[in-house]
């Protein structure tokens, strides 16, 4: 209850901050986001529709900058910013000091907080996150549903027939349409997204009662109506279910394929986080994607992380000279790099006040 508490306090916050910034609200209409209307509007009118939406389906929000801004900014919003770093970051006790907050990032590749509000009904896609690190989730208010499946290494198993997976670069993270598809022209990493979805088929009144229902009823409903659920199970998968609930993390594990449908007025924040322990498998699939040698890739995760556990920054300059130069030569990969560390530099002097 506190959780949840600590959680709407910052929400508020970030209302009376930002209210007045420009969001964008998805209709779905009980469909995926794909071919959804959207529309531009205040954040206060756009959390406000979500809420006044209600167990009408399909309003949905995604923000991956208001947030970011709230989150770095001095001034006015400082009470609010003490706000979020109290509130939306893992506990450092139980999952280690994340690498982003370590200023070990340079600021076009440092992933932020997202802002998550829907109405009953709106999804995420199926997908799994990029670069093999901890994605988590925090519920301020309402409650979700999260259908998890395994990864399967085998790409012509038969999960991974059903799932019908496909690579897909990240936009957020770095992302500023220096490539064809959207995606980050840095090119160093790529989740996973597939057109299918787990909750086809499923009655979303339901969702009205999730927060009273336990996962065993919640998991036994989305079989009984997703065919694609049904199937998977018959092929061996793994497929776990989990209801969200207020003041509830939920983590993501690295490379599990996954998505979320909401119930009423569902408000949260989702993020990423990456320590010391998680430094190999995101180090491995940045390089592995990027197209360095698997001969090489031992060896360079292994440099890299001697040199993070010493200094983060540096561990991350390694990996990205190495990704870079393999992605996209020599000439290239020094030209992004000075881009990376020009913008890098000037936050750290706006941050000492030079």
């Amino acid at each position: 209850a506190r959780a949840a508490r600590d959680a709407q306090a910052a929400l508020d916050a970030l209302s009376s901050a930002a209210g007045g910034a420009t969001a964008t609200l998805q209709e779905q209409r009980g469909a995926r986001a794909e071919g959804a209307a959207l529309r531009e509007m205040t954040l206060t009118d756009a959390l406000a529709e979500v809420v006044a939406a209600g167990a009408r389906d399909g309003a949905y929000l995604l923000d991956e900058d208001l947030l970011n801004g709230l989150y770095q900014t001095e001034g006015p919003s400082e009470p609010a910013r003490r706000v979020f770093h109290d509130v939306f970051a893992l506990d450092e006790g139980a999952f280690g000091a994340s690498l982003f907050g370590a200023d070990a990032f340079p600021p076009q590749l440092a992933p932020g907080l997202a802002l998550v509000a829907a109405s009953r009904a709106a999804r995420s896609s199926l997908h799994a996150d990029p670069y093999s690190w901890l994605g988590w989730n925090l519920c301020a208010r309402g409650c979700k549903l999260w259908t998890f499946v395994a990864p399967t290494m085998e790409s012509d198993s038969p999960t991974s027939h059903l799932l019908q997976m496909r690579p897909k670069p990240p936009v957020a993270w770095g992302g500023d349409g220096g490539s064809d598809d959207g995606s980050s022209p840095y090119g160093i990493g790529a989740g996973a997204e597939s057109e299918l979805d787990l909750y086809a088929g499923f009655d979303a009144t339901q969702l009205d009662s999730l927060a009273d229902a336990g996962e065993e009823e919640v998991a036994f409903a989305l079989a009984e109506q997703s065919e694609l659920v049904r199937e998977l199970l018959r092929a061996g998968a793994d497929v776990r279910v989990a209801v969200q609930r207020p003041g509830e993390w939920m983590l993501i594990p690295p490379d599990w394929v996954h998505q979320v449908i909401h119930g009423p007025e569902s408000i949260g924040v989702a993020g990423q986080h990456l320590n010391m322990g998680h430094w190999s498998p995101f180090a491995r699939h940045v390089l592995s994607y990027c197209g360095v040698g698997a001969d090489s890739v031992a060896e360079i995760v292994s440099r890299t992380e001697r040199l993070a556990r010493t200094d983060a920054a540096d561990g991350v300059i390694a990996l990205l000279d190495a990704a870079l130069a393999a992605r996209h030569g020599l000439q290239e990969a020094e030209a992004l790099m000075d881009s990376l560390m020009g913008a890098w530099d000037e936050e750290m002097d706006a941050a000492l006040g030079l």
